[in-house]
């Protein structure tokens, strides 16, 4: 996650689907359908010995990806759910453009920018 890391909060699934779409809008990815799994329980595609904060699986033929984010795992890390749902959608976009050895630390650095951009505009 980012260095500037936004620590944990409780964060309804309505919120983390509106962060998904939001971002998705932002990043130009209106063509993909992001399924959203929310909750401790590791969906079958996900790797359990990955990160248990969040994770996401992209179908590039069929333009569908996946996102779980773990409330209880972003807790235990003091990772903020929403920030941890924008990072997922930020690896779907870095594989829309066939950037598939990306390095984190991009992801990490556009992740904080854009909930910065979510928590101002959530201000409005």
């Amino acid at each position: 996650m980012a260095i500037d890391q936004a620590p944990y909060c409780v964060v309804r699934f309505g919120t983390i689907e509106k962060a998904v779409r939001w971002s998705q809008n932002r990043l130009n990815l209106r063509d993909w359908v992001i399924d959203i799994y929310y909750g401790e329980q590791v969906p079958l595609w996900a790797n359990p010995k990955s990160s248990l904060s969040g994770q996401s699986e992209t179908d590039f033929s069929h333009m569908r990806a996946k996102v779980w984010i773990n409330p209880e795992g972003c807790k235990v890390a003091d990772y903020h759910p929403v920030a941890v749902a924008i990072h997922e959608v930020l690896h779907i976009f870095f594989h829309n453009y066939d950037i598939v050895e990306h390095d984190e630390r991009m992801i990490n650095t556009m992740e904080e920018i854009l909930f910065k951009q979510w928590q101002a505009e959530k201000r409005r």
